[in-house]
């Protein structure tokens, strides 16, 4: 590829990737960029940038430490109203505009052969202990009920619930497979959980 011969000679230069995918009809369009930067001890280092409008979710894994950390963490600002996505594109509001009270960008710094899994809430809403009918106090916390939860605390314990659930099953399907990340596989897994 000459893209890659270019950029071995002339550090200055990025090689820009545009992944754009649609997401739902209604919450994010995710235009996700891949920059991959200057060559760093001759490790190449990547970037992940998103938009995100609604509540879908961005998770990174790492092969190289192999953890799952959520890109998008605190991105649904109302987690106790799951009928709000927080954030929508099309006509919405009175004057026929999108409602991007929500809108923010996330970057994410990678490294080759990680993985960026999107997912819109109707997966995302499967990892959340609240709809699995668990309390706070059984993931540790003091209060039995969210509401008694201030919200920092309820996008805390909820989303490191979420990573581990879904770290599990990234795990699961690594092991089942020869100890290799295979995307379809974990999709399948996350597809059949849901």
């Amino acid at each position: 590829n000459n893209n890659n011969n270019n950029n071995n000679n002339n550090n200055n230069k990025l090689d820009i990737t545009l992944a754009t995918e649609l997401i739902g009809t209604s919450s994010l369009p995710c235009e996700s960029l891949l920059t991959r930067s200057l060559f760093e001890n001759s490790k190449r280092l990547w970037g992940f940038v998103c938009i995100s409008v609604g509540d879908c979710k961005a998770y990174h894994y790492s092969i190289h430490n192999e953890e799952l950390n959520d890109i998008t963490k605190g991105n649904r600002r109302n987690a106790l109203d799951a009928k709000d996505p927080g954030g929508r594109l099309g006509p919405y509001n009175e004057f026929s505009g999108p409602d991007l009270r929500n809108m923010a960008i996330y970057f994410r710094k990678v490294e080759e052969g990680d993985l960026i899994i999107l997912v819109s809430d109707g997966v995302h809403d499967n990892y959340d202990p609240e709809m699995l009918g668990l309390t706070p106090k059984e993931l540790g916390c003091s209060k039995d009920s969210w509401a008694d939860l201030d919200m920092t605390e309820v996008i805390n314990v909820k989303g490191n619930f979420a990573c581990k659930l879904l770290h599990d099953h990234i795990l699961a399907t690594k092991k089942e497979n020869d100890n290799q990340l295979i995307p379809k596989m974990i999709t399948q897994k996350v597809i059949e959980y849901c």
